[in-house]
């Protein structure tokens, strides 16, 4: 047998191996590419805390839905993400690089559910809601509070005259994070303003519209040795009284709640969500009325199926694009 020279064993090796490593990449895209187009209800989506959403598979009408979170560049999402009907932005590609893929979404004409509040630069935003108002999209976020259905049952109530005119609203959604979680508020304006305040701000503009003045009161408590905001909190004013934001990221507790006092009697979710057999349930509570108490729910069910029945048509979006555009920019004043 004919002895291999060490320096043809060498080259055998060099040419060998980048091709088996671009043959393997070629096939596993390729067998993305099959299984998005196949694949015609998105099923679910993975959050940070790894809780899941999903919307049940629908053969009715093929659309394909795909999460963003999956992609790791702009070539995979040519060649994967544009075969989609709706591309889901969700929380996997980054608070920062959200605006970044949505508007690339958008200038390719997908509709987008992206996941909240959006990036940090009001400019951005603004090129985005111009792309996808211009290209006639559906612009879907993440605000799954929305579709609690003790909050779909305390605004019926107020759109129905039974709590009276709204004079106040006090909103907290705290909780106890860990100090590695809390120094990562770091990356955003206003700390955890930014990162969970769109929730609450959200809920305050849909009953009283847009404040006369914010006054933010964000700070870093300093627990732990970190130093971002951790501690927000923000005053939305108006002329006929003033609604409270807050969320305090080191709250033993973590509670949440809503509170609307109006002038005919005075509401109250909570909590606005805690844990129950077979998901999460929430408490309403009202001056002369009997509890509302919620069947167990998912925290992001509705809102998942909410985007799919928009997408096929089944629904319209009740969210218009400049009511998410002046939500942002009330966002970013409580960031101050």
């Amino acid at each position: 047998m004919k002895k291999l020279k060490f320096k043809d064993f060498l080259m055998k090796r060099i040419i060998i191996w980048p091709i088996i490593a671009i043959l393997v990449t070629v096939l596993a895209l390729g067998i993305s590419v099959i299984a998005c187009q196949w694949y015609t209800g998105f099923a679910s989506i993975a959050t940070t805390n790894q809780a899941t959403a999903y919307i049940q598979r629908t053969n009715s009408k093929g659309h394909v839905f795909l999460s963003l979170g999956l992609c790791f560049d702009e070539l995979y999402l040519q060649r994967i993400g544009f075969s989609a009907a709706a591309v889901i932005v969700d929380r996997e590609t980054e608070e920062i690089y959200l605006l970044k893929y949505a508007i690339m979404v958008a200038e390719h004409k997908k509709h987008i559910h992206m996941e909240k509040p959006g990036g940090t630069n009001l400019d951005d935003f603004e090129r985005l809601i111009y792309t996808v108002k211009r290209n006639g999209l559906i612009f879907h976020t993440g605000y799954m509070y929305r579709y609690n259905p003790c909050v779909e049952e305390l605004l019926r109530r107020v759109e129905a005259d039974e709590l009276g005119k709204i004079v106040s609203i006090e909103a907290q959604m705290n909780t106890c994070y860990y100090d590695i979680d809390r120094q990562w508020f770091e990356n955003f304006p206003g700390g955890n303003m930014f990162f969970l305040g769109g929730h609450l701000i959200d809920f305050i503009l849909r009953i009283k519209g847009l404040p006369k003045c914010v006054t933010p009161f964000n700070c870093c408590t300093g627990k732990d040795g970190i130093t971002a905001k951790d501690f927000a909190m923000a005053v939305l004013s108006y002329d006929d009284g003033c609604c409270l934001v807050k969320s305090a990221a080191n709250e033993v507790g973590g509670r949440r709640h809503l509170v609307v006092s109006g002038t005919k009697a005075t509401a109250i979710i909570d909590p606005i969500e805690a844990s129950a057999n077979g998901g999460l349930y929430g408490r309403l509570t009202q001056t002369g009325r009997e509890d509302f108490v919620s069947e167990p729910f998912g925290r992001y069910n509705a809102m998942m199926e909410s985007f799919a029945e928009t997408v096929r048509g089944d629904a319209a979006n009740p969210y218009s694009y400049d009511y998410e555009l002046e939500l942002f920019r009330v966002l970013l004043k409580c960031c101050g």
